[in-house]
């Protein structure tokens, strides 16, 4: 069960050629989350000092995320 919580060191998002954006769990490997929305290669990830949200980059889109829920607040 994904917690929502990105800032306790026990998840790890990243950003993909795939055009999506992964979550995982560091500690097993597992795969526990993939946000999609993009229309290019995800180039980057950042992470709001709350961990509530997450922001993600492309080519020409930047879109804001709620961690927790995996919905898409903002393009």
């Amino acid at each position: 069960i994904f917690s929502g919580n990105l800032r306790d060191g026990r998840y790890l998002a990243s950003g993909s050629q795939d055009k999506t954006i992964k979550l995982w769990e560091v500690e097993s490997g597992r795969l526990v989350r993939t946000l999609e929305g993009y229309w290019n290669p995800v180039n980057s990830v950042a992470l709001s000092p709350d961990g509530q949200y997450l922001a993600s980059g492309s080519k020409k889109t930047i879109k804001l995320w709620e961690v927790k829920s995996g919905r898409l607040v903002r393009t």
